[in-house]
């Protein structure tokens, strides 16, 4: 995704040149997929260090330029189990857990916190809606299409039918693991 597309969707969503994280914003450009749209920006922190949280409609991403180089943090949404988050005087926290892992993410603008936990809450919602937006992977693939070509084989499937399925299963994107 190029910048000025990149400083489009910031600046839509209320972020502009005062957002203070230019050489984060930057390196979107390398990060960004061409069709992924940004539905979220924030200042926070995790494990004691300043991150910019941005929010597709297939990650969580933080980002961190330092003087010791570029830090990168990643929860892809169909990952997520569960969601909560806390709030403080001055900032609120945004809890994702994994399965394996709880993130605490802090220091989210108090005001920020429960607007950004009710998108991202909608757009887990969404990922696991279109599931075949987000096919298996391997193992998990094939055995679908197994199942699909045995429904089609008994007659419980069209051709049709089979075929659009299949077609989705193996062109969608997949979500690494």
């Amino acid at each position: 995704m190029d910048r000025q597309e990149i400083d489009r969707q910031l600046q839509a969503l209320g972020k502009d040149k005062k957002f203070r994280a230019k050489k984060e914003i930057a390196s979107l450009q390398e990060i960004l997929a061409d069709d992924e749209h940004i539905f979220g920006a924030s200042s926070c922190a995790m494990n004691r260090d300043t991150w910019v949280c941005i929010i597709t409609e297939r990650r969580i991403m933080l980002l961190g330029k330092g003087i010791f180089g570029a830090r990168r943090f990643e929860v892809y949404l169909p990952h997520i189990k569960s969601l909560s988050c806390r709030m403080g005087p001055y900032f609120g926290e945004i809890h994702l857990d994994t399965g394996d892992t709880i993130h605490e993410i802090q220091q989210f603008p108090k005001a920020e916190t429960p607007r950004l936990t009710a998108l991202v809450s909608r757009l887990i919602i969404q990922c696991h809606a279109h599931h075949a937006a987000f096919p298996p992977d391997g193992r998990e693939l094939v055995e679908t299409l197994e199942r699909l070509a045995a429904l089609y084989e008994k007659g419980l499937l069209t051709e049709d039918a089979f075929e659009e399925q299949k077609r989705r299963l193996l062109t969608a994107p997949r979500v690494p693991a």
